[in-house]
């Protein structure tokens, strides 16, 4: 009768010393090693089938002993000495509930590390301890049969539920996370997202920088034969712009959002709004047709835009380089107390009130503004004005006092600072 995994381990490990040598080990020990690995399993006191981790743990305890019983030479007395306490094997034999729930989570998140990882070998309990500990419990306490048939897949979360359109969000780095990004991306076969491959690390390139938001249809009739969601489904991930259907191919999201995905327009705008600056000193806008910024005026106006600016800004340049007829107004400018530079475009048609009232406004170049009648009086009271350029700005006028307190230096460029 061929022997069990667990009586080939009794024997090379068990004497009827109980404990002779490092290597040795009492039967009681043998069955608290194997009944921690989560993967043994246990019919009765005979029929014991050891796990797939227990050469691990023995290997990690054989260690502990080991190192237990070495005896190092005292170089002050020429002695040979113990160093360490003898308690340290039975911590771990105390310890081991923990070893156990590490493994738990090691063997559901196994499939999903990248190749090099998988491998337990490759392991202290420190370093297992390390790598699973932000490991979501629900990939433990449930299969993952269990979590595919949820209403929302753990490691996600409902964002919208309306009247057509459903959307899940993903916000965190994790196992269970990157389970859901792979399960709502159809594994990466029925849908074409790089995000949704288990084996690929793009989930978590991408989840760094902002959530990933999926969205399909509530009570779509065609459904994917792996996941049961709707076959047409979409990705979101506003940090880079990106807006991608099942190809993985990027969709024009204002048509989107004013046409048949309008239900979703309010329900995006802070998604959008969040975006627009990530060190809260400089705002550059230069296409009004590209970019997230774009997006905004097209879906919620300019002045939405302008408005949620943090009031901490020190840089503003906005060019209309695509030379549409706008005209910008720039409202509660006055806000923006540590401005320094403001570039403006081909974009408006009269200065914004309260502008020469900013306390460190130095530099201020506005371009191309054919329809720009005037300059402000109030500019001769910005004592910190250092620079003026009204290039291409030809029909501005400018106050007749501002020849006393600037020098034109060519090119409708003025300096403030002699």
């Amino acid at each position: 009768m061929k022997k069990s995994r667990y009586e080939i381990l009794k024997e090379l490990y068990v004497s009827e010393e109980k404990v002779n040598g490092p290597s040795k080990l009492s039967e009681e020990i043998l069955k608290m090693l194997v009944f921690a690995d989560p993967t043994t399993r246990v019919r009765n006191e005979i029929d014991i089938k050891a796990g797939q981790y227990v050469n691990w743990i023995i290997k990690q305890y054989s260690r502990i002993l080991e190192f237990q019983r070495a005896q190092f030479l005292d170089l002050r007395t020429n002695e040979l000495v113990v160093p360490v306490s003898n308690h340290m094997a039975d911590i771990f034999i105390e310890d081991l509930y923990k070893i156990t729930e590490d493994l738990q989570k090691f063997h559901r998140i196994k499939s999903t590390l990248p190749v090099e990882k998988r491998d337990i070998n490759k392991y202290s309990p420190d370093t297992l301890y390390k790598s699973v500990k932000n490991v979501d419990k629900a990939l433990v306490s449930t299969t993952k049969k269990d979590r595919k048939e949820a209403e929302i897949h753990p490691g996600a979360k409902l964002f919208y539920d309306g009247e057509i359109w459903r959307v899940v969000v993903i916000e965190k780095n994790g196992s269970l996370e990157k389970e859901a990004a792979c399960f709502y991306g159809g594994y990466n076969k029925e849908t074409r997202w790089c995000t949704s491959a288990p084996g690929l690390n793009h989930f978590e390139s991408y989840i760094r920088r902002g959530a990933l938001y999926v969205v399909y249809k509530r009570n779509d009739t065609k459904l994917g034969n792996l996941t049961n969601l709707p076959i047409e489904r979409f990705q979101f991930h506003f940090e880079d712009n990106m807006f991608m259907d099942v190809d993985d191919i990027q969709i024009p999201i204002c048509n989107y959002l004013e046409g048949e995905m309008r239900e979703l327009k309010d329900v995006f705008k802070k998604c959008f709004i969040k975006t627009l600056v990530s060190d809260n000193k400089k705002f550059q806008l230069q296409s009004l047709t590209r970019g997230i910024e774009a997006n905004i005026i097209k879906l919620y106006g300019f002045d939405v835009l302008f408005e949620h600016l943090p009031d901490t800004i020190e840089e503003i340049v906005i060019q209309n380089r695509d030379m549409l007829p706008e005209d910008f107004k720039l409202e509660n400018v006055s806000k923006f107390k540590n401005l320094q530079m403001l570039l403006l475009d081909n974009c408006i048609s009269e200065i914004p009130q309260g502008l020469f009232e900013l306390p460190k406004l130095r530099f201020l170049s506005l371009l191309n503004n054919y329809d720009l009648k005037e300059i402000p009086e109030t500019i001769l009271n910005c004592r910190s004005l250092q620079f003026l350029c009204l290039r291409g700005s030809t029909n501005a006028k400018i106050p007749k006092g501002m020849n006393k307190i600037a020098v034109s230096i060519g090119d409708h460029m003025w300096d403030f600072t002699n």
